[in-house]
């Protein structure tokens, strides 16, 4: 159970963190892209396409979370074992993505935030039993923070 409130926790406090990433959308510069011959050139899809899976993936996770939620205060535990499942196949999917995006030509401190990422997501289910909801909020800041910094 700690497991999946600890999960959860990072859906939750993901969906409210998208809307700082949601407005740092970074737009591409076509002169610089026009007269830069190297692999970087993708580093404004990767963003763009980065920061809104994101966005999804955390109001998808909110959903199962508030269902949870509503399921635990309502006596019905019955369904946890698949709404936890179903949050970790979003952390898996989310793994997934953020692994692909990562192998793409762009800017080091992208693949840089991307790694890290994929660090936390990695970590989060086998760590849940000793994470507390607060340090699973403050990873998930401190991450969002940088990837959208790095998009900019």
């Amino acid at each position: 159970m700690r497991k999946l409130l600890t999960v959860t926790a990072l859906a939750a406090f993901a969906l409210g963190g998208v809307a700082a990433c949601a407005t740092a959308t970074p737009t591409g510069d076509a002169s610089s892209s026009a007269t830069t011959t190297t692999a970087a050139d993708q580093t404004a899809a990767v963003c763009t396409e980065a920061l809104a899976y994101e966005k999804t993936q955390s109001a998808i996770a909110l959903a199962k979370v508030q269902q949870a939620t509503d399921d635990v205060k309502n006596g019905n535990t019955a369904e946890l074992p698949q709404l936890q499942a179903d949050v970790m196949k979003i952390m898996s999917d989310w793994t997934a993505k953020y692994t692909e995006l990562s192998q793409k030509p762009v800017k080091p401190e992208v693949k840089a935030s991307l790694n890290e990422w994929l660090t936390f997501l990695g970590q989060i289910a086998s760590q849940a039993d000793n994470t507390t909801t607060e340090q699973v909020t403050a990873k998930f800041v401190e991450l969002d923070g940088k990837l959208t910094a790095a998009c900019a």
